[in-house]
């Protein structure tokens, strides 16, 4: 916004002398009007409301500040000073250098550039930005974070191993007598730059199943990335086809990650590890451009119903491998904020165009057919309808856009996985009841 006022004021300034001397005009006119107005309202309180008040008690108690009613006090009051002594001691009390001219206005403006982009970058730095997670192009996947890395954005610890996995340093083939569970999805798993790494909710599963008092040790892989779909999930399955020899693989997602085919990073707002953003305003126009450009590709309806049904196809090719592979598959949909506290659908007046009711309609249309194509494999999909209902207010739980998770959000989040791993995990249930 500072940016646009600042452009088109100082644009319209340049363009014409007389346009910038009508903006000072105009700019000088509100002053005063402002000025006046809060003027007349402070004075206008402090006169009434405290001065007068306070002359009229001591007028009726007789006070005579001034002495105007003692005719034989004695004055000391002198006589005037002649007009040229009054001239030169009044001129003393205010300014009366000389004005300096300000300079051609084209440099004034170059100036005021400048000293905007250096605050611009210094306040964004500050904030995180121009240090930001890179991610690896890739042809089959697409792309995936960047391997070992490690940096704080936003408050949250955010770090990488080999794999790209945000996740501890692990080994390619599982010790003996652990229990490997691999996750993978998108940025609901991956958690964001604002959640801590140890705030996951694939971290805090692995504390809570640890607790549990189990044979041996639990290794949970999260292998989340943000704007990932099926597409980009089954490439990295394929670049990995022994799945990490992981005993249970759980696929995260929201359901609307069926929609999202197969594209790299010319297609989001990331940076590449072999080209990071050079200042932090780069990173800020890139996001803007990518949302210009997102906008404005057309997407509607047909497409995305069109685009579904490659999707849910794809989780179905994608949960072949895994069974391929030897482990046990679970998929879990994480419900947006509404079914998430099992809410009633908006009504007409809450929602005129219909927009959420043809969203959560949707929605619920996508998981079905989801849930039938995984169901023809034996993998069961697991909804938590209404488990955030009791577990705290909706704004501690869900982000703004009503779908990723807070800090709180991702620990309840863990215990429903916990619940549903207890209770469902065939995998789970015979390794934890070895001796």
């Amino acid at each position: 916004m500072v940016w646009g006022i600042t452009g088109v004021v100082g644009g319209i300034s340049l363009s014409s002398s007389a346009a910038r001397a009508a903006i000072d005009r105009a700019l000088a006119a509100f002053g005063r009007r402002v000025g006046t107005v809060i003027g007349a309202v402070l004075l206008t309180a402090v006169y009434l409301v405290a001065v007068t008040p306070t002359r009229l008690v001591r007028r009726l108690l007789g006070a005579d500040d001034l002495h105007l009613r003692d005719e034989n006090r004695p004055s000391y009051w002198l006589d005037c000073d002649d007009d040229v002594r009054k001239v030169r001691w009044a001129g003393s009390m205010f300014a009366t250098e000389v004005r300096s001219k300000v300079g051609h206005p084209l440099r004034n403006a170059i100036i005021a550039i400048v000293a905007l982009t250096l605050l611009s970058e210094g306040v964004l730095r500050a904030k995180g930005f121009g240090h930001t997670v890179l991610y690896v192009a890739d042809p089959d996947i697409g792309y995936y974070p960047q391997p070992n890395a490690e940096l704080i954005r936003y408050g949250g610890r955010v770090a990488t191993n080999e794999f790209g996995m945000r996740s501890p340093d692990v080994a390619r083939e599982k010790p003996p007598g652990t229990f490997r569970i691999l996750m993978i999805g998108d940025s609901t798993l991956y958690g964001g730059s604002y959640i801590d790494q140890e705030d996951m909710y694939a971290t805090v599963l692995q504390k809570r199943l640890t607790a549990l008092g189990v044979p041996g040790k639990i290794e949970v892989l999260a292998m989340g990335c943000n704007g990932w779909g099926p597409f980009h999930e089954h490439g990295f399955v394929r670049r990995y086809p022994d799945a990490f020899g992981a005993d249970l693989t759980m696929i995260q997602m929201p359901i609307d990650d069926v929609v999202r085919p197969l594209y790299g990073l010319m297609n989001v707002p990331f940076f590449s590890d072999k080209a990071p953003p050079r200042i932090a305003l780069e990173e800020v126009a890139n996001h803007l451009m990518w949302r210009y450009k997102a906008d404005r590709v057309g997407i509607d309806d047909a497409w995305q119903e069109r685009q579904s049904a490659y999707g849910i196809r794809e989780y179905g090719l994608l949960t072949d491998d895994l069974l391929k592979a030897g482990t046990e598959v679970m998929a879990f949909v994480l419900p947006r904020s509404s079914p998430g506290y099992d809410k009633p659908p908006p009504t007409d007046a809450e929602d005129p165009s219909g927009r959420i009711r043809n969203m959560l309609s949707t929605d619920e249309r996508w998981r079905t057919s989801l849930t039938d194509t995984l169901a023809k494999r034996g993998v069961a999909t697991y909804f938590a309808r209404g488990f955030f209902k009791d577990k705290g207010p909706e704004e501690l739980i869900y982000r703004d856009d009503g779908l990723h998770l807070e800090t709180l959000g991702h620990h309840v989040y863990a215990e429903y996985l916990e619940s549903k791993i207890v209770d469902e995990s065939q995998r789970f249930r015979q390794w934890r009841a070895k001796p």
